[in-house]
C-alpha cells in the first residue's frame, strides 16, 4: 500500500511486509514534518542530536535533505486502517480529505532511521541571469520548499544574496501580534531610520511564519516590508502558499500597479504559475506539468533574461507605438470629416470619395505601420543585455498612458486641421484649364492625399530600425492608393457594371496639372511634420530617455561628433 505524497503532507509512506513477517510503515519527507511525528522518548536508529547536526551541515552547503522513519503496525491496527482506507477510496465526496485524515493518524510515533541529502545543482548561467534581472530593477521573490539554511546558501550561490546585504530572518513567531510587532520594529529601525539608502535588505521567512504573515491583520505590513527590501526568500512553503504570496502582491499593489511573473519547473509550481499575470515553465528533469500550465516555456532559466529584457522590452514599445499610431491615423481621418461636417452644417455630404475612405485603414496606411512597428528595434539586444536598466522604460509603463494617449489625439486634431484647412484655402478658388471652378471633391481629394503623406511621414519619424520590409510596406500602401485613385479617375474603368463614383472622373488629370495642388501638398506636409521633427529633436537632445542615447551611440554619434559604426551596423556600446 502506498500513501502518496502531496504538497500539504510533504511526505509519503509505504506499508509493506518484512521478511520476518512484520507489517512496517516506511515514511520519508521533509525534516520538519518527520521530526514532529517521531516517538517521544523512544530509541531511534539515528540519534536525534547527530541527525539534526548533519541536516544543518547539509543545508549550509546547499544540499536538499529528507528524513526517513518507520513504524511497526500491529495486525489489528493494520487491518482496521486498511478497511477504513478502502472505504475512503470508494468515497465520491471528500476522498482526498478522508485519506489524508487517516494517514495523519497512522503516521505518528515513528522511529527515525536517518537523513539523506542530494545536490540540486543550479543550471548554467543562473547566477548571471539573476544578477542581470536585479540590475534591471526587478523585485525578486524566491518561493521554495527547501530548509532555511539551504535557501540562504542557494541565495548566495546564485547571487541573489550578497555579503553586504542586511538579511532579516522572520522565524519563530507564535502569534500574529508578535509577528506584526517584529516587522514594525525592523521597518522603523533598519529600513527607515538607521540605515543608509544604499544598504540592501533581504527577508528570509519560513513556512510557519508565512502562514501568520498572510493573515488579514498583518499581510499589508508584511507586503510593505517585502517591497522595501530588495529580495524576499520564503522557505519551507507549500504550493498553496506560493500561490497566496503571488496573489498578495498581484492584488494588493495597485499604486503603481505591478505585473507579476512566476517561473518554475515542477508540478509544485503550477498553482504559483497560474496565479501570476505571466507564468513561465521550465522544461527539465521534473516533468512537463509547469510547462503545460504556463504562458511561455523555456528550456533553461538563463533564457528568461533575453525573453524578458530584450523581447519583452521590444514588444512593449512596439505595441505601445502601434496602438497610439493606429488611433492617431484613424482619428486624424475622422477629425477631417468632422471639420467638413461643421462647415456644411451637418448636411450629410461626404468629403472623401467612398473608395478612398474604405481603403484608408485597410490598405493605404496599414502595411507600413504593421511592418514598421512589428519589426522595430530602438536598441540592439547586445546593448540591452549590457545595460539592463534600459528595461525600466517598459517596466514602469513609460511608453503608454492616458496622458500620452490624449497627447496623440491632440496631435491627430492638429494634423487633421492642417490637412483640411490648408487645402481648402488653396483649392477654394482653383479653376481648371477650361475655366470651370473645382468643387469640394477637389478639396476633399487634396486633403486625403495630404493625409496619406503626413501619416507616412509621421511613421518615418517614429520608426527606429529601417529595413527592406518597412520600405516595401510603405511602398505597397502608397502604390495601392495610387492605383485605386487612378482607377477612380479613369473613364474606361467606370463603364459597364462597375459602380465607380462619377464625381471622380478626370480628377487626376485636373489635379496633377494644377500647380496649386503641388504647392498645397508641399506646404501642408511641411507644416504638419516639421513641428513633430522639431519636438523630437528637443526631446532627444534635452530630455532623452536612456534608449534614445544608446540608439544614437549605436548609430555612431557621441560627444565628439559622428564616428562610423562597426561593420555589424552597431557601435561598440559599453555600460
Amino acid at each position: 500500500m502506498v500513501i502518496e505524497f502531496n504538497s500539504t503532507r510533504k511526505r509519503m509512506s509505504v506499508v509493506c511486509k518484512s521478511p520476518e513477517g512484520k507489517t512496517l510503515l516506511l515514511c520519508k519527507g521533509a525534516d520538519n514534518i518527520i521530526m514532529e511525528r517521531l516517538k517521544e522518548g523512544g530509541e531511534h536508529l539515528s540519534p536525534l542530536g547527530d541527525t539534526n547536526e548533519h541536516l544543518g551541515e547539509f543545508a549550509e552547503i546547499g544540499l536538499r535533505t529528507l528524513c526517513l522513519a518507520y513504524k511497526e503496525l500491529g495486525e489489528e491496527e493494520f487491518k482496521d486502517f486498511n478497511e477504513k482506507w478502502y472505504r475512503a477510496s470508494l468515497s465520491i465526496e471528500n476522498k482526498d480529505e478522508l485519506q489524508d485524515a487517516l494517514a495523519e493518524k497512522v503516521e505518528n510515533d515513528l522511529i527515525l532511521v536517518g537523513a539523506t541529502a542530494i545536490e540540486d545543482k543550479l543550471q548554467d548561467g543562473v547566477p548571471e541571469a539573476i544578477e542581470t534581472l536585479a540590475d534591471a530593477g526587478i523585485k525578486l521573490w524566491v518561493l521554495t520548499g527547501d530548509k532555511q539554511e539551504t535557501a540562504i546558501n542557494i541565495g548566495f550561490s546564485c547571487r541573489l544574496l550578497v555579503q553586504d546585504m542586511n538579511i532579516h530572518i522572520l522565524s519563530g513567531a507564535s502569534t500574529v501580534t508578535e509577528l506584526k510587532q517584529h516587522i514594525m520594529e525592523i521597518m522603523m529601525k533598519d529600513l527607515k531610520d538607521g540605515e543608509s539608502e544604499e544598504t540592501k535588505h533581504a527577508i528570509v521567512i519560513d513556512g510557519a511564519t508565512l502562514t501568520l504573515a498572510l493573515n488579514e491583520e498583518v499581510k499589508s505590513q508584511f507586503l510593505e516590508f517585502g517591497l522595501l527590501c530588495d529580495v524576499c526568500i520564503c522557505c519551507r512553503v507549500s504550493p498553496k502558499q506560493k500561490a497566496e504570496v503571488v496573489k498578495l502582491v498581484k492584488d494588493m499593489v495597485v499604486s503603481p500597479p505591478v505585473i507579476t511573473l512566476a517561473i518554475g519547473d515542477g508540478a509544485n509550481d503550477v498553482s504559483m504559475i497560474q496565479a501570476a499575470h505571466i507564468g513561465i515553465g521550465i522544461s527539465g528533469q521534473e516533468g512537463m506539468q509547469a510547462v503545460r500550465a504556463s504562458d511561455f516555456s523555456i528550456a533553461q532559466f538563463r533564457f528568461l533574461v533575453r525573453l524578458l529584457l530584450v523581447h519583452g522590452g521590444w514588444a512593449y514599445k512596439r505595441v505601445s507605438k502601434f496602438i497610439l499610431f493606429y488611433f492617431y491615423k484613424n482619428m486624424m481621418n475622422v477629425f477631417t470629416e468632422y471639420f467638413f461636417a461643421f462647415q456644411t452644417s451637418f448636411s450629410g455630404q461626404i468629403l472623401f470619395a467612398d473608395w478612398l475612405s474604405i481603403g484608408y485603414n485597410a490598405a493605404y496606411s496599414s502595411f507600413g505601420c504593421i511592418f514598421g512597428f512589428c519589426l522595430d528595434q530602438d536598441v540592439s539586444a547586445t546593448t540591452v543585455l549590457r545595460n539592463p536598466r534600459l528595461y525600466e522604460f517598459s517596466m514602469f509603463g513609460m511608453g503608454f498612458d492616458m496622458y500620452k494617449f490624449f497627447g496623440w489625439m491632440m496631435l491627430a486634431f492638429w494634423h487633421a486641421a492642417i490637412c483640411y484647412f490648408l487645402p481648402m484655402h488653396f483649392m477654394n478658388d482653383a479653376k481648371a484649364d477650361d475655366g470651370i471652378m473645382m468643387g469640394h471633391w477637389f478639396h476633399g481629394t487634396t486633403s486625403f492625399i495630404a493625409l496619406i503623406i503626413v501619416v507616412h511621414l509621421k511613421l518615418g519619424v517614429m520608426v527606429y530600425s529601417w529595413n527592406y520590409l518597412v520600405y516595401a510596406g510603405i511602398g505597397v500602401s502608397l502604390l495601392l492608393f495610387f492605383i485605386t485613385f487612378m482607377m477612380l479617375c479613369t473613364y474606361w474603368m467606370s463603364t459597364g457594371t462597375l459602380a465607380w463614383q462619377e464625381e471622380m472622373l478626370g480628377m487626376s488629370t485636373l489635379l496633377f496639372t494644377n500647380s496649386k495642388f503641388w504647392l498645397c501638398i508641399f506646404i501642408t506636409s511641411f507644416s504638419a511634420i516639421v513641428p513633430d521633427i522639431f519636438m523630437k529633436y528637443i526631446q532627444s537632445n534635452y530630455s532623452p530617455f536612456p534608449h534614445n542615447i544608446y540608439h544614437e551611440i549605436e548609430l555612431g554619434y557621441n560627444e565628439n561628433g559622428y564616428t562610423k559604426p562597426a561593420k555589424t551596423g552597431k557601435a561598440n556600446v559599453t555600460p
